[in-house]
């Protein structure tokens, strides 16, 4: 009966439209009342789901990102990239697909690195005559490069949550990342050249040159360092996650304010207010999803769904498969960080029962997850795409659904050849 007021309630308020944040918070709250439990009880589960030192590197990193995105960062990127790849055939979706690879691996939010990178790589490609659907769908599957390259907002929440190394998460993400950008980048070449995209007003394609790619390199080598600073440093053990986030963020204000000088100091105050906003959502979350934890170990839900799994389900594979399925199926109508709040200490403990390697697992989770972000009807990504291209989610059918392929087909090898996750964190870690 209390198992059916706490996920009844909580259910019910999503119905209701109520954020995610409250849901989770006010369906512990009744379930902490209903069965006499001090609210105080409530409130200390609360600030204890957020009383972490690793959890600062979420506000750190997106604030990082919105630095290099007002900062002309990004610009200069999206300038280096179309210069090495952009003479290829659909060179311009491939430059989409390579700039948010280069953008994620200082950002770690799919949204802005589809919003940042899509808002100036999006225009380009109306121009040359790709399909405005086609555009959408690449651009918000290119955006999830953000969260699959380290440093990544997902992998900080997932490996708060589990108590897993985000360190060791961030390096076994680099070879998974890398797979999905050649997926992606593939795709965007084998469409151009079957539909003609790509081609300028005179027929031509853009053409290779050395001296661009060699001054678009010099004027971007400054924002390309960033990721030799944030993984470098936890890497040589130089700095924790958290601290390597800090330093992301100083690099950013001084290539912001000091080397390019794109943004005043007034409009830094803006991006450190909206980034708090961005980041208090995301923490407040966090610690309403301890509580939440908190009612279902007392109604003894992992132990039961652990139990379940090892008893009735006896393969690694078949364990997979379903956690893929509950994530994909969750992901259609919850947003990521909600999924990992929720899922997360029901399934962790059934992983480790079955003896699957942690870190193994946890990169199999958050390649799971990234798919959330691009399948509608609530993938962010996918909405904010769709707003830069001004075109309704469904005209981004089919091409949508192969990118998602593309994205699954990398979990599945993340999940058959663990070594793709955990081979570069046994070396560096």
């Amino acid at each position: 009966m209390m198992l059916l007021l706490l996920f009844g309630s909580f259910f019910v308020m999503l119905a209701l439209g109520v954020p995610i944040v409250f849901s989770l918070a006010l369906s512990a709250a009744a379930y902490f009342m209903a069965n006499g439990i001090p609210m105080m009880q409530l409130i200390t589960k609360l600030v204890a789901g957020v009383d972490s030192f690793t959890i600062l590197a979420i506000p750190f990193f997106l604030l990082a990102g919105d630095l290099m995105s007002n900062g002309g960062i990004s610009r200069r990127m999206l300038r280096f990239a179309s210069a090495l790849v952009g003479h290829l055939s659909g060179g311009i979706a491939v430059t989409g697909v390579v700039s948010c690879a280069m953008f994620g691996s200082i950002c770690g939010s799919a949204p802005a690195t589809a919003a940042s990178i899509g808002s100036i790589v999006v225009p380009e490609m109306k121009r040359t005559g790709y399909r405005d659907g086609f555009t959408g769908a690449i651009m918000s599957a290119s955006g999830l490069l953000g969260v699959v390259i380290p440093p990544s907002i997902v992998m900080v929440m997932f490996g708060a949550t589990a108590g897993i190394s985000i360190g060791s998460l961030f390096i076994g993400g680099i070879i998974p990342g890398l797979l999905f950008a050649g997926g992606l980048a593939a795709y965007s070449i084998y469409q151009s050249r079957k539909r003609n995209y790509g081609v300028l007003a005179d027929g031509s394609r853009v053409s290779f040159s050395g001296k661009e790619l060699r001054d678009s390199f010099i004027d971007a080598i400054l924002p390309l360092t960033t990721p030799l600073f944030i993984m470098g440093s936890i890497m040589f053990g130089i700095a924790t996650a958290t601290e390597a986030a800090v330093i992301s963020v100083v690099w950013s204000l001084f290539l912001a304010l000091v080397i390019y000088r794109e943004i005043t100091v007034r409009q830094t105050a803006t991006i450190f207010i909206e980034s708090v906003a961005r980041s208090g959502r995301i923490i407040g979350m966090m610690g309403a999803s301890v509580a939440f934890s908190y009612a279902m170990t007392v109604e003894n839900v992992p132990a039961t769904m652990a139990a379940f799994f090892v008893q009735y389900i006896n393969s690694e594979i078949g364990f997979f498969l379903i956690t893929l399925l509950i994530v994909f199926v969750l992901g259609c109508f919850l947003e990521t960080i909600a999924i990992i709040v929720m899922v997360t200490p029901i399934l962790l403990p059934i992983a480790l029962a079955m003896n699957i390697e942690p870190l193994h697992f946890g990169m199999f989770m958050c390649m799971a997850l990234t798919s959330s972000g691009i399948t509608p009807p609530v993938g962010l990504c996918l909405i904010t795409t769709c707003q830069i291209v001004g075109v309704k989610i469904e005209e981004t059918f089919p091409e949508l659904f192969h990118c998602i392929g593309i994205e699954l087909a990398v979990t599945f090898l993340v999940m058959f050849f663990p070594a793709i996750a955990t081979w570069l964190p046994s070396v560096f870690m």
